[in-house]
């Protein structure tokens, strides 16, 4: 309480450095039933004519001297204290908690202080409720100017008063609507200015409403600050949230709903259902998904009273199923008595009346009903002697049986080839007393087989890179995978193999690599020759075209072969000026000629309207412009 009265102090204290010369603001006009924070903080700064929405703020929350803690405002839920805002409104906190979630986040957990900035922030417990951006509907704001606190949860669409769908952007600049900004005006677009009042209205469709409908009556009765979800009195419990948890379970077991079945149907972990159900800390959104799950309201939640005995059974020591957490093992030391929590509870189903249990000194799983009977699965046959196993075989099928699995055959290639099942011959292998050498009879086949496969391998991958190497291609894993009929990665088991074509593909792809290169120099300097014997403008992109190149990787892989390239463009470019140049003078000299025949005066204008030719010629052929000087030059003299 003293750091508060503290902190209250030099925030008044740094605010008395403003030119500001009243505690409160001039004008102080009542929040409207059902605003939200942000909008009635616009709605302050636009009334009381401050130069921009950063100004009113650093007049409120003088400690802020960076302009981006703004932000910490969209969460519509008090920050620092609550600032200078009691001061400067007159208002009290209790009436502008109204203006936030704080009603909202009361009912599932205690009022958490944000004291100043970095500690317990609003985007702690506020993620996916409240929408960071603005959604208005322009036909309230016409009706009455001010920004609604419900259009600021994200789970809100529509307007249920006009039932149109809300607008999230400026129909003007495109961009999507924010809540708050260091130029913000009020009920204007951050980014154009544009007049929300309007925007376009765009009518929702029914069942869409529908569903709004049920989901904003929801809201609404959260954001309530006149309910509560339980009454701690009658239920003896401080914590709201394990009286809500309490509430939460019964439902839950009314519906018949296992934890493994609902966490199934919310997306979530078995870990996060117990966690909600005991009074712990989920997040707020996790409650909402909950309440949808069981299809019902909060205001039938809130009315909903726990049985008497129902609570007394939850308030019984903490592990649930006591006496049944009795291990079955004879050997266990919690066979005869329990002790902590050694043995866990994995799974309850009160609809089948048994739960699941996991020993953790012995590692059994073992499921008991209610009543504390043991519940088992069927016993497997006894491993002992089936001597009535033979009676239904043939001597000739068991000596068959026994040379095909001492040659290390498999037990389901045996099954298959006697027609048999498998269960059946590893019965056999037990009552002829060969399970073991049978077992390593077919481990010492699978080694072998195994060599035999790197083996057939290593053939396959030598003759397909003599095939690659007569065809003049390159030795990559990939070409090598595909001329196998797999990919790539199925050579990864063989890491020898990959090092013996390495050593193969290198110097083949460089004897490859070496040969490409010779043979596109001689294509490009074929080129090169005909591009000088023509007179043709040419550029770098029609070159490698011809090459089947683009000019990123001609410039990437063949760096010397570009740089003689740009070379002979440049010659060839001045030698097509040059010779534009010369043409261009022969005009000029012609028409000189002809404009002395007809005894026309030289001029610069007569001689361009007499050669067809533009003045601008001038700029880029200094030859043409010295021609042109000596005859009018000339002339003149």
């Amino acid at each position: 309480m003293v750091e508060q009265n503290f902190q209250v102090d030099s925030l008044e204290s740094k605010a008395q450095d403003k030119p500001w010369f009243f505690e409160v603001l001039p004008c102080r006009p009542w929040p409207y039933s059902g605003e939200c924070l942000s909008g009635y903080l616009l709605r302050l700064a636009h009334v009381n004519e401050f130069n921009s929405f950063w100004d009113f703020i650093q007049d409120i929350f003088p400690m802020w001297s960076v302009a981006n803690r703004i932000s910490n405002l969209r969460w519509e839920y008090p920050v620092y204290n609550w600032g200078l805002i009691p001061l400067r409104t007159q208002l009290s906190t209790d009436y502008l908690k109204k203006l936030t979630m704080v009603p909202l986040v009361n009912k599932f957990r205690s009022f958490p202080v944000v004291t100043r900035h970095g500690l317990l922030p609003p985007s702690r417990f506020l993620p996916n409720i409240v929408d960071l951006n603005l959604q208005v509907c322009p036909l309230c704001l016409q009706e009455q100017p001010f920004l609604r606190l419900i259009w600021r949860l994200t789970s809100v669409q529509v307007c249920l008063q006009h039932d149109c769908l809300l607008q999230k952007q400026c129909s003007r600049c495109k961009a999507r609507l924010t809540v708050l900004g260091t130029r913000h005006r009020h009920l204007h677009c951050s980014v154009c200015d544009m007049d929300l009042r309007m925007l376009p209205v765009v009518m929702a469709p029914d069942y869409v409403l529908m569903k709004q409908n049920i989901q904003q009556a929801n809201l609404q009765f959260l954001l309530s600050p006149d309910v509560t979800l339980v009454k701690l009195s009658d239920q003896g419990n401080e914590d709201p949230r394990r009286a809500i948890g309490l509430k939460f379970r019964y439902l839950r077991l009314q519906k018949e709903q296992s934890m493994t079945a609902m966490a199934l149907q919310l997306g979530v972990s078995l870990w996060q259902i117990s966690e909600l159900e005991l009074g712990n800390h989920v997040p707020l959104r996790f409650y909402l998904s909950y309440l949808d799950k069981l299809s019902i309201s909060w205001s039938e939640f809130a009315a909903l009273e726990l049985p008497h005995d129902f609570v007394q059974e939850q308030k019984q020591p903490q592990y649930k199923y006591m006496n049944l957490r009795y291990c079955p093992t004879k050997e266990c030391p919690n066979h005869y008595s329990f002790s902590g929590t050694r043995v866990i509870i994995l799974q309850d189903l009160p609809h089948r009346k048994k739960a699941y249990f996991l020993c953790k000194d012995c590692n059994r799983h073992f499921t008991r009903d209610y009543n504390g009977n043991l519940i088992t699965k069927r016993c497997k046959a006894p491993r002992h002697s089936h001597k009535l196993l033979f009676r239904h075989k043939s001597a000739e099928e068991i000596a068959r049986l026994k040379e095909m699995g001492l040659c290390g055959k498999s037990n389901y290639q045996i099954a298959h080839s006697m027609g048999w099942d498998r269960r059946t011959v590893i019965k056999y292998w037990i009552t002829l007393d060969l399970e073991e050498k049978v077992l390593k009879a077919q481990a010492q086949r699978r080694i072998q087989e195994k060599q035999d496969r790197y083996l057939a391998r290593c053939s396959q991958v030598e003759a397909i890179l003599n095939s690659l190497s007569d065809q003049e291609e390159e030795i990559t894993l990939c070409h090598v995978g595909h001329r196998l009929g797999f990919g790539p990665s199925a050579l990864r088991k063989y890491p020898k193999l990959i090092e013996h074509m390495k050593q193969v593909a290198q110097q083949h792809n460089l004897y490859i690599r070496h040969r490409r290169y010779e043979l596109l120099m001689a294509k490009i300097r074929n080129i090169i020759k005909e591009m000088e014997n023509s007179n043709v403008a040419m550029s770098i992109q029609d070159i490698t075209r011809q090459v089947c190149l683009t000019v990123t990787k001609f410039r990437r892989n063949y760096p010397e072969l570009c740089t003689m390239v740009r070379q002979a463009l440049s010659k060839h470019k001045a030698k097509l000026k040059l010779l534009h140049t010369n043409k261009l003078c022969l005009q000029v000299n012609e028409a000189a000629s002809r404009l002395a025949a007809q005894g026309v005066p030289m001029t610069y204008k007569a001689i361009f309207m007499e050669a067809g030719l533009q003045r601008h010629y001038i700029k880029y052929h200094p030859a043409l412009r010295n021609l042109l000087q000596q005859l009018v030059s000339g002339r003149k003299k």
